[in-house]
Protein backbone atom coordinates (compact mmCIF):
# COMPACT_ATOMS: atom_id res chain seq x y z
CA UNK A 1 0.00 0.00 0.00
CA UNK A 2 1.52 3.43 -1.27
CA UNK A 3 0.55 6.98 -0.02
CA UNK A 4 1.39 9.78 -2.43
CA UNK A 5 1.36 12.75 -1.13
CA UNK A 6 0.31 15.61 -3.56
CA UNK A 7 1.39 19.07 -2.96
CA UNK A 8 -0.38 21.85 -4.21
CA UNK A 9 0.65 25.25 -5.61
CA UNK A 10 -1.91 27.68 -4.33
CA UNK A 11 -1.63 31.64 -5.24
CA UNK A 12 -3.59 32.47 -2.20
CA UNK A 13 -1.47 31.13 0.44
CA UNK A 14 1.19 32.54 -1.68
CA UNK A 15 -0.05 35.91 -2.02
CA UNK A 16 -1.19 35.82 1.76
CA UNK A 17 2.12 35.28 2.92
CA UNK A 18 3.68 38.17 0.79
CA UNK A 19 1.45 39.90 2.49
CA UNK A 20 2.15 39.25 5.59
CA UNK A 21 5.89 39.43 5.39
CA UNK A 22 5.61 43.19 3.73
CA UNK A 23 3.42 44.30 6.38
CA UNK A 24 6.01 42.99 8.90
CA UNK A 25 8.79 44.64 7.78
CA UNK A 26 7.04 47.56 7.27
CA UNK A 27 5.78 47.92 10.73
CA UNK A 28 9.25 47.01 12.35
CA UNK A 29 10.70 50.13 10.37
CA UNK A 30 8.11 52.04 12.67
CA UNK A 31 9.24 50.66 16.10
CA UNK A 32 11.78 52.50 18.09
CA UNK A 33 14.48 50.36 19.99
CA UNK A 34 14.33 51.13 23.76
CA UNK A 35 17.05 52.85 24.62
CA UNK A 36 18.26 52.48 28.43
CA UNK A 37 21.91 54.19 28.12
CA UNK A 38 22.93 57.72 27.88
CA UNK A 39 25.85 59.51 27.19
CA UNK A 40 28.30 62.44 28.00
CA UNK A 41 29.59 64.90 25.81
CA UNK A 42 31.55 68.16 25.82
CA UNK A 43 34.55 70.38 24.94
CA UNK A 44 38.00 70.77 26.70
CA UNK A 45 38.95 74.02 26.60
CA UNK A 46 42.09 76.31 27.97
CA UNK A 47 41.95 79.84 29.79
CA UNK A 48 41.80 81.57 26.51
CA UNK A 49 39.16 79.64 25.22
CA UNK A 50 42.03 77.46 23.12
CA UNK A 51 40.53 74.08 22.61
CA UNK A 52 43.16 71.26 24.36
CA UNK A 53 43.60 68.32 22.23
CA UNK A 54 44.23 64.67 23.50
CA UNK A 55 42.90 65.43 26.68
CA UNK A 56 42.11 62.59 29.38
CA UNK A 57 38.70 62.68 30.09
CA UNK A 58 37.38 59.41 33.20
CA UNK A 59 33.72 59.45 33.57
CA UNK A 60 33.16 57.93 37.09
CA UNK A 61 29.69 55.99 38.03
CA UNK A 62 29.30 57.21 41.76
CA UNK A 63 27.21 54.39 42.57
CA UNK A 64 29.44 51.51 41.55
CA UNK A 65 32.43 52.91 40.69
CA UNK A 66 32.61 51.86 37.06
CA UNK A 67 34.63 54.19 35.02
CA UNK A 68 34.78 55.19 31.13
CA UNK A 69 37.71 56.61 29.64
CA UNK A 70 37.65 59.22 26.65
CA UNK A 71 40.42 61.58 24.66
CA UNK A 72 39.41 64.72 23.03
CA UNK A 73 39.62 65.02 19.68
CA UNK A 74 42.06 67.45 17.86
CA UNK A 75 38.49 69.70 17.90
CA UNK A 76 38.50 69.67 21.58
CA UNK A 77 35.19 67.48 21.73
CA UNK A 78 35.37 64.36 23.21
CA UNK A 79 32.17 61.98 23.63
CA UNK A 80 31.42 59.30 26.36
CA UNK A 81 29.14 56.65 25.11
CA UNK A 82 26.88 53.78 26.78
CA UNK A 83 26.51 55.12 30.03
CA UNK A 84 23.91 53.59 32.73
CA UNK A 85 21.46 56.17 34.07
CA UNK A 86 22.69 57.60 37.22
CA UNK A 87 25.10 60.79 39.07
CA UNK A 88 28.75 60.44 37.77
CA UNK A 89 31.96 62.76 38.41
CA UNK A 90 33.94 64.06 35.42
CA UNK A 91 37.35 63.86 35.60
CA UNK A 92 39.08 66.51 32.60
CA UNK A 93 43.56 66.14 33.20
CA UNK A 94 46.48 67.06 30.31
CA UNK A 95 50.24 67.41 31.02
CA UNK A 96 50.87 71.22 32.12
CA UNK A 97 47.03 71.86 33.18
CA UNK A 98 45.57 71.59 36.73
CA UNK A 99 42.72 68.58 36.79
CA UNK A 100 39.25 69.46 36.20
CA UNK A 101 36.82 67.55 38.41
CA UNK A 102 32.57 68.06 37.85
CA UNK A 103 30.92 66.11 40.25
CA UNK A 104 27.03 65.51 40.29
CA UNK A 105 26.95 65.16 36.35
CA UNK A 106 23.22 63.48 35.91
CA UNK A 107 22.66 61.06 33.24
CA UNK A 108 19.45 60.10 32.30
CA UNK A 109 18.41 56.94 29.79
CA UNK A 110 18.59 57.96 26.11
CA UNK A 111 20.00 62.17 27.25
CA UNK A 112 23.07 63.52 26.24
CA UNK A 113 24.54 65.36 29.22
CA UNK A 114 26.77 68.04 27.62
CA UNK A 115 29.87 68.91 29.97
CA UNK A 116 32.46 71.51 28.97
CA UNK A 117 35.44 71.73 30.87
CA UNK A 118 37.86 74.56 31.36
CA UNK A 119 41.42 74.06 32.40
CA UNK A 120 43.69 76.35 33.48
CA UNK A 121 48.03 75.81 33.52
CA UNK A 122 49.20 74.45 36.21
CA UNK A 123 50.40 71.33 37.68
CA UNK A 124 48.63 68.28 37.43
CA UNK A 125 48.88 67.70 41.92
CA UNK A 126 46.55 70.55 41.72
CA UNK A 127 43.22 70.41 40.59
CA UNK A 128 40.02 72.23 40.38
CA UNK A 129 36.87 70.95 41.91
CA UNK A 130 33.64 72.13 40.07
CA UNK A 131 30.50 70.95 42.44
CA UNK A 132 27.43 73.13 40.02
CA UNK A 133 25.00 70.62 38.29
CA UNK A 134 25.71 71.35 34.16
CA UNK A 135 22.83 72.62 31.98
CA UNK A 136 20.82 69.14 30.90
CA UNK A 137 19.96 71.51 27.82
CA UNK A 138 19.94 69.23 24.49
CA UNK A 139 21.15 70.50 22.08
CA UNK A 140 22.22 68.58 19.64
CA UNK A 141 19.06 66.76 19.45
CA UNK A 142 15.32 68.21 19.37
CA UNK A 143 13.92 65.51 21.24
CA UNK A 144 12.22 66.06 24.59
CA UNK A 145 12.63 63.10 27.26
CA UNK A 146 12.55 61.97 30.92
CA UNK A 147 13.10 59.96 33.41
CA UNK A 148 10.99 58.39 36.38
CA UNK A 149 12.72 56.54 39.41
CA UNK A 150 10.37 54.04 40.98
CA UNK A 151 9.53 56.37 43.99
CA UNK A 152 8.15 59.40 41.25
CA UNK A 153 6.16 56.33 39.44
CA UNK A 154 4.60 55.22 42.54
CA UNK A 155 3.77 58.35 44.06
CA UNK A 156 1.78 59.41 40.76
CA UNK A 157 -1.96 58.98 40.27
CA UNK A 158 -2.70 55.87 37.95
CA UNK A 159 -6.56 55.36 38.02
CA UNK A 160 -6.40 52.81 35.57
CA UNK A 161 -2.86 51.34 36.75
CA UNK A 162 -1.84 51.86 33.44
CA UNK A 163 2.21 52.67 33.19
CA UNK A 164 1.63 54.77 30.00
CA UNK A 165 -0.14 56.76 31.67
CA UNK A 166 3.30 58.60 32.93
CA UNK A 167 3.91 59.25 29.04
CA UNK A 168 0.93 61.91 29.18
CA UNK A 169 2.82 64.05 31.81
CA UNK A 170 5.73 64.54 29.34
CA UNK A 171 6.46 68.06 27.48
CA UNK A 172 4.94 67.68 23.77
CA UNK A 173 3.59 64.50 24.32
CA UNK A 174 -0.20 64.18 23.05
CA UNK A 175 -2.53 61.52 23.29
CA UNK A 176 -5.50 63.21 20.73
CA UNK A 177 -5.96 61.14 17.99
CA UNK A 178 -6.91 64.52 15.89
CA UNK A 179 -9.85 65.50 14.71
CA UNK A 180 -12.94 63.51 14.23
CA UNK A 181 -14.71 65.59 11.98
CA UNK A 182 -15.03 63.93 8.71
CA UNK A 183 -13.84 65.95 5.96
CA UNK A 184 -16.02 66.64 2.88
Amino acid sequence: MSHRVIYRFSWVGLTRRLVLAMAFVCLASLVKAQINTGRIDGTVRDASEAVVPEARVSVTNDATGAVTSAQSSAAGDYVVNFLAPGTYHVLVEKQGFQRNVMSGVVVNAGGITRVDSNLTLGQMQQAVQVAANPLTVATETSELSKTFDFKQIDQLPNIDRNPLYQMNLLPGANNDVGDRKSVV
